[in-house]
C-alpha cells in the first residue's frame, strides 16, 4: 500500500505545480520568471482616475494569468475619487505599493474641498480588498483642498450676518465642513428708546412749565406775571421759599419736568398759607374753558389742596367787594374754586371753569367771570403740614 501511495502523489504533485500555473491571492512572486513578466502588465494602475470602487480583490486574483487582467485590477486606484492619476501605482502587481496614496492625491482634493475627503477612504482598499492605511491618507488629501474652497463658502455667510450687526465670520475647520460664518448676529436689536415724557394735548396752551428757573410766567398773549407765595403770622410756623426773599422754583430730580413750583410748611393756624402766580390786571380768559396741571404731594403730608380763581367780584382790584373785614355779604377774597386730592406721584389735573363755587362766607357773584380773571391760587388748609409741587400749568379749550 505505500508504495501504491507514493506513485499516486507524485503525478498529483507534478499536475499542481506546472499544469494548473495557479497562484494563491496572497503570494507575493512566484518562483516562474514567466509569472514576475507577466506581473508587468500592471502598468494600467492609471485607470484609477475612474474610481469604480476599489475591489483590488479581484485584480491580485487573476495575475497569474500572464498580468493580461491587471488592468481590471488597476481601476483601484480611483478609490481616492479626486485623489488625482497617481493615486495608486502598481509595480509588477507587488500589493505593498497598490495601497498607499501619493501627494498627488492631495492637491486634487484641494479642487472639491470636503468630496475629497468623505471619499478617499474606497482608495484604501488595497490588493485582496483588506482597508489598507490608504483611506487614511485620502482622507488628508481632502484636508488640503478644503481650506480654500470651504472658506469661500463660509466667507458668504460671514457678509451676511455682518449686515445684520457683525457675524462670526467665515470659519471653516479642517475637513472640508463649513463653519458657523453663516451665523447671523443678532446686531441688529431695536431698542425702545427710553420712556417718553407726555406733552400737551391738542386743546392746551402752555401757560409755564417753570424750566427757565425763575418766577416770571412766559409772556404770551398779553400774560403777565410771577410766582409768589405768602402764610398768616401763626407763632411757631415754616415756609419755604420764605416770602420774604422771594419765590424761586425748585429742582424736581425728575427725568420729564426740571424745575417746578414747590413750598413745604407748617404750623399755620389763622388762615393758613397758598402760593400762586398772576395773570394780569386782570386777564381775559373768556376763550378758555378751565386749566390743567401736574401735582403731586410729599409723602406723610396733606394731600388736599383748593384751586381758586380770584375775579372781579372777589379780588380786592375789583373794586366790588370790601377789605378789611374777615367775612360779611361785602368781604373779599371769597374767591370761586375747587377743592381737590394730591396724589404723592406726579399726576395731571384739570379744573373746568364751569365747576367752580364759592365758600359762601364773603361777597357773592353771579358765576365766575373768567374775562376778569387775576390769578391761579393754591390755598393750603389750616393746620396742615404740606409740601405742594406744581408743574405745567396751562389753559385748556
Amino acid at each position: 500500500m505505500k508504495s501504491i501511495s507514493t506513485r499516486l502523489l507524485l503525478p498529483l504533485g507534478i499536475l499542481l505545480a506546472l499544469g494548473c500555473g495557479a497562484r494563491s491571492p496572497l503570494d507575493l512572486e512566484g518562483s516562474d520568471g514567466t509569472d514576475d513578466t507577466g506581473g508587468s502588465g500592471g502598468t494600467p494602475a492609471i485607470g484609477g482616475i475612474s474610481g469604480s470602487g476599489g475591489h483590488a480583490g479581484s485584480g491580485g486574483m487573476m495575475m497569474g494569468t500572464g498580468g493580461m487582467m491587471m488592468g481590471t485590477g488597476g481601476r483601484v486606484g480611483t478609490g481616492g475619487m479626486i485623489a488625482g492619476t497617481g493615486g495608486y501605482h502598481i509595480d509588477g502587481g507587488a500589493p505593498g505599493s497598490g495601497g498607499r496614496i501619493s501627494t498627488g492625491g492631495a492637491g486634487s482634493g484641494g479642487n472639491a474641498g470636503g468630496s475629497a475627503g468623505s471619499m478617499g477612504g474606497q482608495g484604501g482598499f488595497g490588493p485582496g480588498g483588506s482597508p489598507g492605511t490608504g483611506g487614511r491618507g485620502g482622507g488628508a488629501g481632502g484636508t488640503t483642498g478644503v481650506g480654500g474652497k470651504g472658506g469661500a463658502v463660509g466667507g458668504a455667510g460671514g457678509s451676511k450676518g455682518g449686515a445684520a450687526g457683525g457675524g462670526v465670520g467665515g470659519s471653516v475647520p479642517n475637513g472640508g465642513s463649513i463653519g458657523t460664518g453663516g451665523t447671523m448676529a443678532t446686531g441688529g436689536t431695536i431698542g425702545t428708546g427710553g420712556s417718553t415724557c407726555p406733552g400737551l394735548a391738542a386743546n392746551e396752551e402752555m401757560i409755564d412749565d417753570l424750566n427757565d428757573g425763575d418766577r416770571f410766567i412766559p409772556l404770551l398773549n398779553g400774560r403777565s406775571g410771577a410766582w409768589t407765595d405768602s402764610h398768616d403770622t401763626s407763632p411757631s410756623s415754616k415756609m419755604f421759599p420764605d416770602p420774604n426773599t422771594g419765590f424761586v422754583p425748585s429742582a424736581t430730580g425728575d427725568a420729564c419736568r426740571k424745575y417746578a413750583a414747590y413750598v413745604y410748611g407748617t404750623g399755620y393756624v389763622i388762615w393758613g398759607s397758598d402760593f400762586w402766580f398772576g395773570l394780569g390786571s386782570p386777564y381775559n380768559a373768556s376763550k378758555y374753558t378751565g386749566i390743567s396741571f401736574w401735582a403731586k404731594v410729599d409723602s406723610g403730608t396733606s394731600s388736599v389742596v383748593r384751586v381758586a380763581f380770584p375775579d372781579k367780584d372777589t379780588q380786592p382790584d375789583g373794586n366790588i367787594c370790601q377789605t378789611g373785614i374777615s367775612s360779611g355779604s361785602t368781604a373779599c377774597y371769597d374767591h370761586y374754586g375747587l377743592r381737590i386730592t394730591l396724589s404723592t406721584t406726579w399726576t395731571k389735573y384739570s379744573i373746568s371753569f364751569s365747576s367752580l363755587k364759592q365758600e359762601g362766607w364773603g361777597h357773592g357773584g353771579t358765576a365766575f367771570d373768567p374775562a376778569s380773571l387775576y390769578e391761579v391760587l393754591f390755598q393750603i388748609p389750616v393746620n396742615a403740614t404740606f409740601g405742594v409741587w406744581i408743574d405745567d400749568v396751562a389753559f385748556t379749550m
